[in-house]
């Protein structure tokens, strides 16, 4: 089985966005409990969003970082996504 992997710096490039969005949205969920002038949006809200988004990228990078790009596998090219195609 031969593998085609993803370079190196997308990989390092999503696990950086997690660590982005979350500590964004920490810091944004953190603020809005010390402040509560924020009358309009709150950022309790958005900073929920920013840590599920951050979430999210640290699924990406798991999925790329465990499947890969392409495999060879018994003469066939398989191209790894959440649904594969041969």
């Amino acid at each position: 089985m031969t593998k085609i992997r993803y370079t190196k710096e997308r990989l390092r490039s999503n696990s950086r966005m997690g660590i982005f969005f979350a500590a964004i949205g920490i810091i944004l969920v953190l603020l809005s409990f010390i402040t509560s002038e924020w009358k309009e949006i709150s950022l309790a809200s958005i900073g929920i969003g920013q840590i599920g988004a951050g979430i999210f990228m640290f699924i990406i990078y798991y999925f790329e970082n465990k499947k890969q790009y392409l495999t060879l596998k018994n003469g066939e090219l398989i191209k790894n996504s959440l649904f594969p195609k041969k």
